[in-house]
């Protein structure tokens, strides 16, 4: 049976990987315009905003400031979970292994240094994309480089941003969208 509501995630593509925008491989309903745009009022859809036991100080006051610039009538509250039994960020670091199969961190990032021709290919590769994925994907190994351990990004990835920071420069240079 049809379901005229099923596919409303579009950005996601095969293997469940969210992108910023909605993929070819998931086309709109016929019935849907492409101009179609949908007023979302956030404010009846948000009750409550809870903030994580582990956020560091400069998350919270984002999220205060955040809340507060969005018109939300109650200020973020801090989670439940935390309390004098919680552990801390780097226990649960150290122990989450316990309660789950993800793979263990290492306990400091590796000092490696991407080669030149690393770097001209990676550079050739990105060259080739359009810039909203390429932003996508700096996006990415930046979440990874500030989830390395002790908050040090490796040098590597270092370099790899700084390929596709010009990158990002040079479409915006041509006149593309870039944010």
């Amino acid at each position: 049976m049809y379901d005229p509501l099923a596919g409303g995630n579009r950005h996601f593509d095969l293997d469940n990987v969210a992108h910023p925008g909605p993929l070819d491989v998931n086309p709109r309903h016929s019935w849907v315009p492409d101009s179609k745009r949908r007023r979302i009022n956030l404010r009846s859809l948000i009750t409550d905003v809870v903030i994580s036991p582990w956020a560091e100080p400069d998350a919270v006051e984002e999220i205060n400031l955040w809340v507060k610039s969005k018109g939300f009538p109650e200020r973020a509250r801090p989670s439940d979970l935390a309390g004098t039994t919680t552990p801390t960020l780097d226990e649960f670091r150290r122990f989450r292994h316990i309660a789950s199969t993800r793979v263990l961190e290492p306990e400091i990032a590796e000092e490696s240094h991407a080669s030149n021709e690393e770097l001209e290919r990676f550079q050739e590769v990105l060259s080739t994309l359009p810039a909203s994925r390429v932003r996508f994907l700096y996006r990415q190994r930046w979440e990874a480089c500030r989830l390395n351990p002790g908050g040090i990004p490796r040098l590597a990835d270092v370099q790899f941003l700084e390929r596709t920071l010009r990158i990002l420069e040079a479409c915006k240079a041509r006149g593309g969208e870039v944010d």
